[in-house]
């Protein structure tokens, strides 16, 4: 269980916004940095990142999304696609 909670806080440190992780620890790296607030995130073993977007403001737009290019270039591209996420 603890192993488990280590991860979950490791992905949260991952997709925090800003850079907050360099004065913490230099083996984290921001992974993205976002407006919009995010309920969860995931990688696969290959490196895709895949975050949960929060619609808790009434907006709308896709709520399951693919973090395609580098931190500060990023785009987060509905998945599996626009329809699916509508």
């Amino acid at each position: 269980m603890l192993y488990s909670t280590i991860l979950f806080d490791l992905s949260l440190a991952l997709f925090a916004q800003g850079d907050v992780t360099k004065e913490h620890d230099d083996r984290l790296t921001t992974a993205v940095i976002l407006d919009t607030p995010t309920t969860g995130s995931s990688t696969t073993p290959e490196g895709r990142a895949f975050l949960k977007l929060a619609r808790v403001d009434d907006t709308t737009g896709s709520q399951i999304v693919e973090v395609i290019g580098e931190v500060g270039e990023q785009k987060l591209v509905p998945y599996p696609n626009d329809v699916w996420n509508s």
